[in-house]
C-alpha cells in the first residue's frame, strides 16, 4: 500500500511507457499517473500569506469551459483562491484553440495577483483517457517499451495515438498486475504549449478526474466533479483509481440537465467496473463523492444519492484549508496540492 501512496503522490515515481518521449509529448516529470484580474493582493491572498514568501508557494490550476479557477497554498495551507472567466472560444472540450492567447491569459491572470510561476501543476479533463488495473503476463525481465505494448493492448488504445504509463502495483508467478493510463495525445498538447507561452515552469500535468480522486483522501469512493464543462468520474478501491471517465456537457445545459447526466453516467460507469472487474463490484458502503461548482448544494446531493442508493461522504483532504474555503469547488487543485503531503 505504501508503493501505491507514492505512486498517487509523487509525478516522479511514474516513467513514461514509451521510453523516451519525443519532444513534445509530456516529460514523466510532468505526469502524475497515474493548468484574474485588477489588484496586486487580493484580500484572501493578502489574510493568509506573508510577505516574503517564508516558504515555496505551491500553485494549482484548471482552465476548462473559459473559467480559470487557482489555488495557492504555503507549507502545506490553502492562502488563495479564485475563479475568473476568460474566452470561451480560446478553448474546445479537450483541445485549446489558440494556445499562444490562452498563454497570455494566464501569465496576466497569475502575475496581477503575484501568485509565482514555477511550481505550477495543472489538471485537464481526461475526454478519451482510459485508466484500469490490468494483469500481464511475467515473462522474465524485459525492456519497458515492449511491456509498454502489453499495456496499451490490454487497455484497447494504440501507442500512436496515446501517451501510454504504468506503474507495477503486485506481481505473482504467472502476472503481473498494473496500473495502466492511456492519454490522448492532443489532449496534452495544447495545454502544455499555452503554459510555455505562458512562462509558467509546469511542475506537473494531471488529469482532473484523479486528481479528484487523490483529493478526497479516502480509500474507497466514487467520485463525480462537474462544472458547466464537462463530468469527471473516478471509482476509487484501496487508493487507487480503477475506471476514470470524463464527458463534455452542452452549453445550454440546465443546472437540473447537469445533475441528472451526472446521476445517468456515475450509474452507467459503476455497471462498467464490474464488466471490467468481473466477479469484483463495489461495495454498497463506498460513498460518493460530490463536487464542482455544478453540483453543490443539497437539491443536487440528495438527487444523486436516490439515484444511486449510496450515502453522500464528505472529503478530507491532506491540506490544511481555511474555514470559509469552498473545498468542494475547488476538488482538483486540493488533489494536485496534495502530491506531495
Amino acid at each position: 500500500m505504501d508503493r501505491l501512496r507514492r505512486f498517487l503522490g509523487r509525478a516522479t515515481e511514474l516513467r513514461e511507457a514509451r521510453g523516451a518521449a519525443p519532444a513534445e509529448a509530456v516529460p514523466e516529470t510532468m505526469v502524475d499517473f497515474g493548468a484574474l484580474v485588477a489588484g496586486s493582493a487580493p484580500p484572501r491572498l493578502r489574510r493568509g500569506i506573508r510577505w516574503p514568501f517564508l516558504g515555496r508557494i505551491d500553485v494549482a490550476l484548471t482552465c476548462d469551459g473559459g473559467v480559470l479557477r487557482v489555488v495557492a497554498a504555503e507549507l502545506g495551507q490553502v492562502v488563495f483562491w479564485d475563479t475568473v472567466p476568460f474566452d470561451s472560444r480560446l478553448v474546445s472540450g479537450p483541445l485549446v484553440l489558440d494556445p499562444r492567447e490562452l498563454g497570455r491569459s494566464l501569465r496576466e491572470a497569475l502575475r496581477r495577483r503575484a501568485i509565482p510561476l514555477s511550481a505550477v501543476q495543472c489538471a485537464v479533463p481526461g475526454f478519451g483517457a482510459v485508466a484500469r488495473v490490468v494483469e500481464i503476463a511475467r515473462r522474465g525481465r524485459r525492456p519497458r517499451p515492449i511491456v509498454a505494448q502489453d499495456v496499451a493492448r490490454s487497455l484497447g488504445v494504440s501507442p500512436s495515438r496515446f501517451e501510454v504509463f504504468w506503474h507495477e502495483v503486485e506481481q505473482s508467478e504467472a502476472v503481473t498486475e498494473v496500473f495502466g493510463l492511456a492519454v490522448p495525445r492532443d489532449a496534452m498538447r495544447g495545454i502544455l504549449e499555452a503554459m510555455q507561452f505562458a512562462g509558467i515552469r509546469a511542475q506537473a500535468l494531471d488529469l482532473r478526474a484523479i486528481a479528484v480522486g487523490r483529493a478526497i483522501g479516502q480509500f474507497d469512493g466514487i467520485c463525480v466533479y462537474a462544472d458547466q464543462a464537462a463530468i469527471d468520474v473516478c471509482i476509487v478501491l484501496d487508493e487507487l483509481p480503477h475506471l476514470i471517465h470524463s464527458q463534455r456537457i452542452e452549453p445550454q445545459a440546465s443546472a437540473e440537465e447537469i445533475v441528472e447526466v451526472a446521476a445517468q453516467t456515475v450509474a452507467e460507469k459503476v455497471r462498467h467496473f464490474q464488466d471490467l472487474y468481473p466477479g469484483s463490484g463495489i461495495p454498497t458502503h463506498v460513498p460518493l463523492f460530490l463536487g464542482g461548482p455544478a453540483l453543490a448544494g443539497l437539491r443536487a446531493a440528495e438527487r444523486l444519492r436516490r439515484h444511486l442508493g449510496r450515502a453522500i461522504g464528505s472529503p478530507t483532504p491532506h491540506l490544511s484549508v481555511p474555514a470559509e474555503f469552498p473545498l468542494t469547488e475547488y476538488l482538483p487543485h486540493i488533489g494536485l496540492l496534495a502530491r506531495d503531503s
